[in-house]
């Protein structure tokens, strides 16, 4: 599923309910409704990706999920779960026990700065600092409007340094 999150942008619930018939191996394409959105998404898959899920055992039915010991699961449970991969991996700290703060649904939530979700920004910025203009990155992940778009991008400070590197001199020749 990380695989899947990191190479097509997909949200967490979208890639836990993708089932064989979503992926197109023959022409390297998945295929869903997202189920924030409603929009339907047919999406090329990163070659990574497709040679994953070309390893994977081929199911008796084009229905069965891909991912058959997740897709159960409810989306705050395959979150929590990614957590603590992410815990153990010393790149979070463990996942919130849910605990009552006493403040109630009116305050502000508190947002980890890694999560699944994170994988999409992740997309996002990748599909940008390697060539790939606004509106293909819009179509990728799905978004509406180039502020959300816009929302999604995080340049690598490499990226950046190479950029003004590119800069002409346009002091040359100066006395």
């Amino acid at each position: 599923m990380t695989l899947a999150g990191l190479y097509c942008g997909a949200r967490l619930g979208d890639i836990a309910r993708l089932t064989w018939r979503n992926a197109d191996l023959s022409t390297g394409t998945l295929s869903f409704v997202a189920g924030k959105t409603g929009s339907r998404l047919s999406l090329p898959m990163a070659k990574p990706l497709a040679d994953y899920l070309t390893e994977l055992p081929a199911p008796d039915s084009p229905d069965a999920p891909i991912f058959p010991k997740l897709s159960a699961k409810s989306t705050g449970a395959l979150s929590q779960g990614f957590r603590l991969v992410l815990a153990d991996a010393g790149l979070a700290t463990a996942p919130a026990d849910h605990q009552s703060t006493g403040k109630g649904r009116a305050a502000a939530r508190e947002v980890s700065e890694l999560s699944f979700h994170s994988l999409r920004h992740s997309f996002v910025s990748i599909l940008k600092m390697t060539g790939a203009n606004e509106a293909t990155a819009m179509a990728l992940a799905g978004h509406a409007t180039q502020a959300v778009s816009q929302n999604y991008t995080h340049m690598d400070d490499d990226v950046l340094r190479a950029a003004v590197d590119r800069l002409p001199d346009v002091t040359r020749g100066r006395k």
